[in-house]
């Protein structure tokens, strides 16, 4: 029998150009290199007038924020319009490309409170308005159904990102030194993150895929970037970064993780960790704050507020919270030894100063007192062992847990 041998071509190998086609057929890029070129525009063009008169600087911000508009109109309705189509995937970038811009990526609004305070609010009143006409548009343009929590998550993290640049620009014209006004800001970036949580907290479910992406896109780019701009303006105003200025946002993601459930990222032990890690991150950098940080009440005489005072009351309230919402007298403790060291002082040398104080007029001196003392232990740890057997409760069976 004969064999007949075939001889097989191969395939010649794809060109480069061919591969570079094939990718930017099937990834578009093109999008992603235009929204890099209208950042690069606007801060070629806003830094380009850095030292020029005040009319031609003001000219080119109002010219250059008009333009992104344009642009940001023009992303919307084209991926609202192409999701519509079918070309989800499309849409979908074009959509998470507007949550930058709307985060304020080109940093035009805070250029807008440096030219002014009637120019930085004429231009945060017009973000927000457009803002909520973009949103009016992708929401009635997808059929997408946000609940009013959402909206008012969405609407605190926008307000805070533009509203902190003018508060400190109208600090910085009062002449006072800038440290405390931007921890301040600090504070306010960790209660805006910390509502934002609460606000959206369950609210994905029975939401489209589509609509949880860009829930969740928007809230980190909105936090994000007022993450970056309250980083910068240590840098911005010349005052220095100080490790305090972390201890707000380290409380409240301790708050955070203290709502949080057991799930696939952090399990039971994971998450116990997380929240002593978190809380005692924030009273370590809490503690170490400069003199320039603290600061008397007015009205308040001889209270004075600091970063670690701050940073006790607020893990105080938490732990009241979580011992309101689960129970668990540990909760409650800790939330009323939180308390009494906010009170005993302001810095750790004066809550040592209060507590040796106090143990100076309390602890027993005599042999009498300690007989006392002693009687009285005696009443309230039986009480409290009542209490913790009373608490086991039983098993099927009669017996106990």
């Amino acid at each position: 029998m004969e064999t007949i041998g075939i001889a097989l071509r191969q395939a010649p190998a794809a060109s480069p150009g061919s591969r570079l086609f094939r990718i930017l057929r099937a990834q578009n890029p093109f999008y992603l290199l235009s929204a890099l070129c209208m950042l690069a525009g606007c801060w070629l063009l806003a830094g380009s007038v850095t030292g020029a008169e005040h009319a031609a600087r003001l000219a080119r911000v109002w010219t250059l924020s008009g333009l992104l508009n344009l642009y940001e109109l023009l992303l919307v309705g084209l991926g609202v319009f192409l999701i519509r189509r079918g070309f989800e995937r499309d849409g979908r970038m074009l959509l998470l490309l507007e949550m930058a811009f709307l985060a304020d990526a080109t940093n035009l609004h805070a250029e807008g409170w440096a030219l002014g305070l009637g120019t930085g609010l004429a231009m945060s009143s017009a973000a927000l308005a457009l803002g909520a006409t973009k949103a009016f548009i992708v929401v009635r343009g997808l059929g997408l159904r946000p609940s009013a929590r959402a909206l008012a998550a969405f609407a605190a993290a926008m307000i805070a990102l533009l509203g902190a640049p003018g508060l400190l620009a109208l600090m910085n014209r009062t002449g006072m030194t800038m440290e405390l006004p931007i921890h301040g800001v600090w504070w306010l970036l960790s209660a805006a993150a910390l509502a934002v949580f609460l606000l959206l907290r369950g609210q994905g479910a029975g939401q489209p895929a589509l609509a949880r992406l860009l829930g969740r896109a928007l809230a980190g780019a909105l936090l994000g970037s007022l993450l970056v701009h309250t980083v910068a303006a240590s840098w911005v105003h010349a005052a220095g970064f100080r490790l305090s200025h972390l201890a707000p946002l380290m409380a409240a993601l301790a708050v955070i993780a203290l709502r949080m459930e057991p799930g696939r990222l952090f399990g039971q032990r994971g998450l116990k960790a997380l929240r002593a890690g978190l809380a005692g991150a924030a009273l370590l950098f809490g503690a170490a704050f400069p003199e320039a940080l603290a600061a008397d009440l007015p009205g308040l005489d001889g209270v004075t507020f600091s970063p670690l005072r701050g940073v006790l009351l607020a893990l105080a309230a938490a732990c009241l919270w979580d011992f309101l919402a689960r129970r668990g007298w540990l909760r409650a403790a800790a939330a009323g030894l939180f308390f009494l060291a906010a009170c005993a002082g302001h810095s750790v040398a004066s809550d040592l100063e209060t507590w040796l104080w106090l143990a100076g007029k309390v602890l027993p001196r005599t042999a009498g007192q300690w007989g006392a003392a002693a009687l009285a232990a005696a009443f309230v740890l039986l009480a409290v062992g009542a209490a913790r057997s009373l608490g086991r409760g039983k098993v099927p069976g009669g017996r106990e847990r």
